[in-house]
């Protein structure tokens, strides 16, 4: 199926459940970040290099796991547009609806915003 026919779907049918994986993965990538963290603070303390290397290979695959998730949002996010949103909630089918679809959209919002807050915490944090 191409972008522009997923994207089409996408704006005659409900939103919610790709509203709500973009959300789901955002939580999925800042607790991957939060392990990160943690699995950092712990192997500056490791001295045995067989424990190192298990840390490392943790490392690596939740960073893996991490990097998929960013990508599925970034692609997920390309089929939305403002108009698109705006259109979604303008469509409800009354105010309560409509208030429900408005919060969904600016819970969204505030978690991606809180997630890119942490991204470039966590690069500064790493690249310096």
């Amino acid at each position: 199926m191409s972008t522009a026919h997923v994207l089409q779907c996408h704006h005659t049918n409900d939103l919610t459940p790709l509203l709500t994986e973009l959300e789901d993965r955002a939580d999925c990538v800042l607790t991957r970040l939060y392990l990160l963290w943690q699995l950092d603070e712990e192997f500056a303390e490791i001295e045995k290099s067989l424990e190192q290397q298990d840390y490392i290979n943790l490392i690596r695959s939740i960073t893996g796991k991490m990097e998929a998730d960013l990508e599925v949002i970034r692609q997920k996010n390309e089929l939305l547009n403002n108009g698109q949103l705006s259109d979604w909630i303008d469509n409800g089918t009354d105010e309560a609806e409509k208030s429900r679809k408005q919060e969904h959209v600016m819970r969204l919002m505030k978690k991606m915003d809180g997630l890119q807050k942490q991204m470039a915490e966590a690069k500064r944090g790493y690249l310096g």
